[in-house]
Order: C-alpha cells, then sequence, then structure tokens
C-alpha cells in the first residue's frame, strides 16, 4: 500500500462516519435514545393503524388477486403485468396468509412492519451525519410522512424499498470508508432484496455504481485515500455490485418474459415538464406550493451544510434523486411514470431538510442582526410542515370504494342472479366477490347474460385505458339500468331496472 500501512478485511458490520463518528454515546445516553426511538416507532404505529383496516385499492387488490393468491408461488414469482408485481412483497404476504389467514390487515401487515423498520433505519443513517437528537427528529418526521404512512398502510412493496434502500445507502456509505467483508454480504442482501421488491430501487444500486466511478475519477491524484489505496477495498466492492447484479438476474429470471414483453408493448409516457415539481409535492406530503417550495429553499441549504461535514454523503444523496429522477423524465420515459415510485428518497430529503434547519439555527449565533429571523424561520418552517400534514395524512389515503361496492352489487342478489364486471381492471372484484364474474365484453354480449338471468348486477370501473366498447356499455347501462354511484369512478348497475 502507499501509505505504509497494512489494512486487515474486517468481518463486523458495524460503521461509523461523517459528523458524529468521533462521538462515543455513554450507556445512559444510548438507552435514552433507544426509549425514545421506541416511542417514535409507537407514534409511527398509532398513525398508521387508522387507515390499517380501511378497503383495499386497486392496486392492492390486483396484486392480491394476480400474485399474491395465485395457483402456486411458481405463478407468484413469474407474473409481472404492467410491473405491478412486487415480487418480494408479493411472497411475504403470500406467508403471512399463509399463518394468519385471509384478510386486509393480513395482506398489509408486512407493509406496516417494513414501514416501522423504515423509521428505525433512518434513524442509523441520520445519526451518523447529524447526531443523535436530529436523528431521533428525523426518525419523528418519517412516523408523521402522510406519504410513508400511506405506503406502509398499502399491501406493496414501498415501504420495504424505503427500508431496504436506507439500510443499503448506510452500508455503501459505511463500505466506501472501510473494507468490512461482513458488511459487504450484508449489503449485497439488502441491495438485492430491494431490487427484487421494486426494479426502482436498481436505480439506487446503479447510482452507487455511478458515483464509485465519480470518486475514482475525482481521485486520479489521490490514490491512498480510501477506497482507492487498496486493491482489496476496491475489489470488495466491484465484487459486491457484481453479486448485486447476478442475483438480481437470477431471481427475476422467471418473471423475464413478463418483463421484456411489457417494456416493448407499453410504449413511452408523454413529457411532463411539471414531474420534478409533482415528486417534490409528494415526497414533501404537502398540496401547498409555498411550503413546497420553502422545503426545497430548506433543503438546499442542508446540503450546503452536509457537504461541510461530509461532502461524499452530500453528493451521494443529491445524485439519488437527480440521476434516476433525470433519467426517467427526460430520457426513458417509461408508459407508467409515477411520484411514488421516488418514495425511496423520503429519508434523505428529511436529512436534509434537518441539515438545513440546523444551519439556519446555527446562524443566529454568528449573525446578531439576522440571527432572530433565522430562528424563526427555522421554527416556522418546522411547524407549517407538521401542521400541513396533520391536514394532508387522511386525503393521501382514501378508501377507493371497492369494497362498499363489491358489498352493493352483492346484497339482496339472488344465486340465479348473474354478476358482471366491466370498465377497467375487471380482475381485481374477485378479491371481494367470492362468487363467478362475467366480463361482457360489448352490450351484445351483456344483452345475451341478461336473457338468461332474473337480474344482472354489475360492478363498473370507469379507468382511462379502458376500451371503447367498455366505455359504451357504461353509457348503455348509465341509460338503461339502476345506478348507484359509490363515487367517480365507482359505480354499481342493477339490469333491469327495479
Amino acid at each position: 500500500m502507499n501509505d505504509g500501512r497494512e489494512r486487515t478485511l474486517e468481518s463486523g458490520p458495524r460503521i461509523e462516519f461523517g459528523r458524529a463518528a468521533s462521538e462515543v454515546p455513554t450507556v445512559r445516553k444510548t438507552v435514552a435514545a433507544g426509549v425514545l426511538l421506541l416511542a417514535v416507532v409507537g407514534l409511527g404505529l398509532q398513525c398508521r393503524l387508522f387507515q390499517f383496516g380501511s378497503g383495499l385499492g386497486q392496486d392492492e387488490l390486483f396484486s392480491a388477486v394476480n400474485y399474491i393468491e395465485a395457483d402456486s408461488v411458481r405463478a407468484t414469482i413469474s407474473r409481472n403485468d404492467a410491473f405491478n408485481n412486487h415480487i418480494a412483497y408479493s411472497l411475504a404476504a403470500r406467508i403471512a396468509e399463509a399463518i394468519w389467514g385471509r384478510s386486509e390487515r393480513v395482506l398489509r401487515l408486512p407493509a406496516l412492519l417494513f414501514g416501522l423498520l423504515g423509521i428505525v433505519a433512518l434513524f442509523g443513517l441520520a445519526r451518523s451525519l447529524l447526531g443523535e437528537g436530529l436523528a431521533l427528529l428525523a426518525a419523528f418526521l418519517l412516523a408523521l410522512s402522510p406519504p410513508h404512512i400511506e405506503v406502509s398502510v398499502a399491501a406493496r412493496g414501498y415501504s420495504a424499498m424505503v427500508l431496504l434502500t436506507t439500510v443499503a445507502s448506510y452500508l455503501y456509505l459505511g463500505l466506501l470508508r472501510s473494507p468490512r467483508r461482513g458488511a459487504a454480504a450484508m449489503f449485497v442482501a439488502v441491495s438485492v432484496l430491494g431490487i427484487y421488491t421494486h426494479l426502482y430501487s436498481g436505480a439506487v444500486a446503479a447510482v452507487q455504481v455511478l458515483f464509485l466511478a465519480y470518486l475514482g475519477w475525482r481521485r486520479r491524484g489521490a490514490e491512498s485515500t480510501p477506497p482507492f489505496g487498496d486493491r482489496r477495498h476496491v475489489r470488495l466492492l466491484v465484487g459486491s455490485f457484481a453479486a448485486v447484479l447476478a442475483l438480481t438476474l437470477l431471481l427475476y429470471l422467471p418473471a423475464a418474459r413478463a418483463i421484456l414483453r411489457d417494456l416493448a408493448g407499453r410504449g413511452r409516457s408523454p413529457f411532463d415538464f411539471r414531474f420534478p415539481w409533482t415528486v417534490a409535492q409528494y415526497l414533501s406530503g404537502t398540496p401547498q406550493a409555498i411550503l413546497v417550495a420553502m422545503w426545497i429553499a430548506v433543503s438546499v441549504v442542508g446540503w450546503l451544510s452536509l457537504r461541510e461535514s461530509d461532502a461524499w454523503a452530500a453528493d451521494y444523496f443529491a445524485a439519488l434523486l437527480v440521476v434516476p429522477l433525470t433519467a426517467m423524465w427526460l430520457w426513458i420515459r417509461p408508459f407508467d411514470l409515477y411520484p411514488r415510485f421516488f418514495i425511496y428518497w423520503l429519508p434523505y430529503a428529511l436529512i436534509l431538510l434537518l441539515s438545513g434547519l440546523r444551519a439556519l439555527w446555527s446562524a443566529a449565533a454568528t449573525s446578531r442582526p439576522f440571527g432572530a429571523a433565522a430562528r424563526i424561520g427555522a421554527v416556522g418552517v418546522f411547524a407549517a410542515v407538521l401542521w400541513s400534514w396533520f391536514g394532508t395524512a387522511r386525503r393521501l389515503i382514501p378508501d377507493e370504494g371497492y369494497r362498499e361496492a363489491s358489498q352493493r352489487a352483492l346484497a339482496g342478489a339472488g344465486p340465479s342472479d348473474a354478476i358482471c364486471a366491466i370498465g377497467g381492471a375487471r380482475s381485481v372484484w374477485r378479491y371481494y366477490i367470492h362468487r363467478p364474474i362475467l366480463h361482457p365484453r360489448s352490450i351484445a354480449e351483456f344483452e345475451t347474460i341478461a336473457a338468461t338471468h332474473p337480474e344482472v348486477r354489475c360492478t363498473y370501473f370507469r379507468a382511462r385505458w379502458q376500451d371503447q366498447e367498455q366505455t359504451r356499455l357504461a353509457r348503455f347501462l348509465f341509460d338503461h339500468a339502476s345506478a348507484i354511484r359509490i363515487n367517480d369512478e365507482l359505480t354499481v348497475f342493477s339490469y333491469p331496472r327495479r
């Protein structure tokens, strides 16, 4: 080695970096922090339980009937229509149902557990950068964050993606500084599991590779600087990424045909110049433009402040958003492009926000004329965000009405009556309706069904992607059948008119 010192590949996973690395907490402080963190997790649990038993939404239902409750595990891991299958989550929910039975709460239980563990993971990452006090505050904010509450009570893989990518980032930043085989093994495991949960976790792994290459390019004249001062260190990192790639491809092999079919057939989305702003609104948990703008401004201050203590972490956090968002928004533009796909960046957004608030607070000590204004501004931004969240959480997690619509369709229906589903996502009704469901493709097919049954009950989801025949059939039923509107998108028809 260039510095003449022997470095060993340690097996322990303990990693410390950033400003707080030199702090050695006492046992009393550690116990107090643990108790406070447990209280924050308990608060997060309470915030999530009030929506935990609500009716399943369309995406949850589609996952449940097509993947989680598929006929076999082979079907669960090999289907991926429209990239809706978060395979690792589907397997976790399948196991949960096998143990505790079939219910909405059981389907959502893995998401709830992953969400609570994500609060703990953010505490660990933030403590290494901001210290214990702000780390607890970051965990507190994540516990109350409307988008994180939303993904923690939805039977999908988003809360698992947040958890796993946060842990992967913590391990990655530590591995850049210290070559530990145990940490590398953990990094490979959580990275692969994250990508197997949601493909956008792959964007995190890709940024990690690019960031390592960027560091190598920047430090060509400083070969003694970690990790490039030790060939074994570089080999460990490269080998870890090779293992992530190989294991990910192996796991996705059964679903490769479905994925390639959708890649070739679904096309691209139209360009939306407002999409980055929509992502910022989603991550901030508020639709109020002034609060989003304040969040962004304080976060930029926080990024500049964090760069002074840990430039690697600050630049890495920025790359985790800028690189995937720019690629998806300007270049790739997949057919399905939603702000929730970037939920993995929420922990870093909270870290930068708190870093910025700390910088504003600290500025008061060195700037007497503006010190009071800086502190008032910091407190004001923090309070305004929390106040907005209290009014936003319920609106972000609506009950889409599928359970109620199914109950209305079945209420009073006799054994000779037919049940049908029209519109979009017709397969999802199987979760709540435990009777044969017919799917007429035209008015003529519907009239054939009506001619052989005393009554036909039809559920209808008005989807933007439904074909013209389904739209004409819906208009026919609005004109000739009794209709019960559940909301703007869901309707239950009864034909003939009573």
